[in-house]
This record gives structure tokens, sequence and C-alpha cells, in this order.
């Protein structure tokens, strides 16, 4: 629930983004244990340079699932930018940072797929509708167009 940054004013937080380093989980949420492969992976995921964070959202998800499987007393692996191969779905210690009792998982998560967004289907009103706004953007567009040359004309 919190930035990975600290500023007080908007300019303060763009300026943080671009040239410091986020603040550390483990100090953004003090008094909270997170196993060291979380923090590497998240320290990735926000990697200032695009060539060192994660090249796709399976390693990333692999990486979390790592983080997961592993017990905390364990140091993590370094995070290659190659997703490492599946887990297995025996039984698996969960993580949890609350402190709740964790609830061990009983399946592996289902399997990511390369498919495409798609926008929920909204009928023909919808579209109708925006070409109906876009069609009454055009007009309005076209009226102060030929004001302003009235204008300059008539000057």
């Amino acid at each position: 629930g919190k930035l990975p940054f600290d500023a007080q004013q908007p300019m303060e937080f763009i300026q943080r983004h671009i040239k410091d380093p986020p603040i550390p989980l483990s100090k953004r949420a003090p008094g909270r244990n997170f196993p060291p492969a979380l923090e590497a992976a998240i320290d990735k995921a926000l990697a200032k340079r695009p060539e060192q964070r994660f090249q796709s959202a399976t390693e990333l998800a692999q990486a979390l699932r790592d983080a997961i499987a592993r017990p905390q007393s364990q140091p993590p692996p370094p995070i290659a930018s190659t997703p490492p191969p599946a887990a297995s779905t025996s039984a698996q210690p969960s993580f949890s940072p609350s402190p709740q009792p964790a609830v061990p998982l009983t399946a592996a998560p289902p399997p990511l797929t390369a498919e495409p967004m798609r926008a929920p289907d909204q009928g023909m009103f919808s579209s109708r509708a925006a070409l109906m706004v876009l069609g009454l953007g055009a007009l309005l567009a076209l009226i102060g167009t030929a004001a302003l040359v009235a204008a300059i004309f008539l000057r």
C-alpha cells in the first residue's frame, strides 16, 4: 500500500523515480518478514535499466513462485534473465506477510498464457456512442477553425 519512494511534491516523486533506487521492501514495510528471494525479485522488477528487469511476465511470475516455495532461511539464487524450470506441485511451504497462519499451497497456479487482452464486449451501443462523440469532436474542431479563419479575415 505504499509507493516505492517518499516525496512531498509530485516533481520530487518524478525526480526520485528517475534517479534514486526504490526503497527496499524490508525498509518499506518494517516489522514484516519477507523472504530474501521475494526482495530480490521485487528489486529486479523495479530496476532502472530495462535490460536489468525481467524480460517477460513469465520470468517475474516464476521468480515469485520460487520466492514462495523457498524456505525463508535459504538465500535466494541469483535471478537469471531466463526462467528456471517450473517448480514441482508437491507440498510447498507458503509465504504469508501477515501475522496470520499461512495456508499451504495445494496446487500449482495456472500456467501463464500469451493470450492478448481483450476489451469486454460492450455491444453496438458503446461503439456507436464512441463514433458519435468522435464525430461531434471533429465537427466542433471544424467550427472552431472556421470561426478563427473568419476572425482573421474580418480583422
